[in-house]
């Protein structure tokens, strides 16, 4: 003969005890990302396009602030992504699949117009060509060869490919939230006072020099 014991059920008083509560998640509402990043891509286009305008030294200087949009642009896409895979199994398969739809058809498109366009001028040259196929040009100076904005294109596939190995550290050490946020004003304290240093040094003098664009064009120091 077998017995069925159950469990009493707890006072209404002291229910509490007995049942534990629901974890409380916290959710991001991101419907505002969009136009962030709108308004940062239309500060971008006009940097680049928009200094021949009479008027362009009257402009505010947050809406000439195009290459800090960049950084902008590199910080909401690491932020987004963290969002989206931290609490999700991850496959690099499918998440380096998905990067590639996003980016490479329209890279591809343009770099094939800019291939024409350069060697039916006569001024395509070979290292450009296939630096720019491998979207490695960003790696070296003097990056802004064939279609000069898609440095940024091998700079971000670099981001793309460095986020598994972040997401993985995070997710083994699950840091305090207050020291993640420490070490990161720490760091970005520390690279500004390094790009100081060499924007301040006889190395630097604008897009004719090296470092020049070693700050604002290698994909390392997309971090800083």
């Amino acid at each position: 003969m077998i017995m069925a014991i159950s469990q009493p059920e707890p006072p209404a008083g002291k229910r509490s005890a007995f049942v534990s509560e629901p974890r409380k998640t916290i959710t991001i509402n991101t419907a505002s990302l969009p136009f962030f990043r709108f308004f940062a891509a239309c500060i971008v286009v006009f940097f680049h396009f928009g200094q021949k305008i009479e008027w362009y030294p009257r402009v505010p200087e947050v809406f000439k602030a195009g290459s800090l949009m960049v950084t902008f642009f590199f910080v909401l896409s690491g932020f987004v992504l963290f969002l989206g895979y931290y609490r999700k199994p991850f496959s690099f398969r499918q998440y380096m699949a998905k990067r590639a739809v996003k980016l490479l058809p329209l890279y591809y498109l343009a770099f094939l117009i800019s291939v024409g366009v350069l060697a039916y001028a006569g001024k395509l040259a070979a290292a450009d060509f296939f630096l720019n196929l491998f979207c490695l040009h960003s790696w070296v100076p003097y990056p802004l060869t064939l279609n000069f904005t898609s440095w940024f294109v091998s700079a971000l596939i670099f981001c793309y490919c460095i986020f598994p190995l972040i997401l993985f550290f995070l997710r083994r050490v699950k840091p305090d939230g207050g020291v993640m946020l420490l070490v990161s004003v720490l760091f970005w304290a520390a690279t500004q006072w390094l790009v100081m240093q060499i924007m301040n040094s006889d190395t630097y003098d604008g897009a004719h020099y090296w470092s020049y664009h070693l700050i604002y064009y290698f994909p390392p120091l997309s971090f800083v």
